[in-house]
């Protein structure tokens, strides 16, 4: 069974809308989705969307993913690691959505 994929943030026109997943825009649905699946991968575009994902969930023993399409300071990057068990961020500004492809 494939985990489900959990999109915030405006993915219009990047490859990450052909991913299918599920766009959430509030924190009931992010709380909603994040307390029905014991796993799951979630694509965070921004610090805001980020922000939204930070105030909905806390950690406990879940083993979700994040990717960060956006540059992380220090403390996004120590909240991340509290809340997930794995988390890819970008490390340079460099990355663009656009460059990333979606298979």
């Amino acid at each position: 069974m494939t985990e489900p994929i959990f999109v915030l943030g405006n993915v219009r026109s990047t490859p990450f809308e052909r991913l299918g997943g599920e766009v959430l825009a509030n924190r009931e649905g992010v709380r909603d989705a994040y307390g029905r699946h014991a796993h799951a991968l979630w694509l965070v575009m921004d610090a805001a969307s980020l922000g939204l994902l930070a105030s909905a969930v806390h950690a406990n023993d879940r083993w979700h993913r994040v990717l960060l399409l956006q540059r992380a300071t220090t403390v996004r990057r120590e909240l991340l690691h509290a809340l997930f068990r794995v988390g890819i961020l970008a490390k340079r500004l460099a990355v663009q959505a656009d460059k990333i492809k979606a298979y």
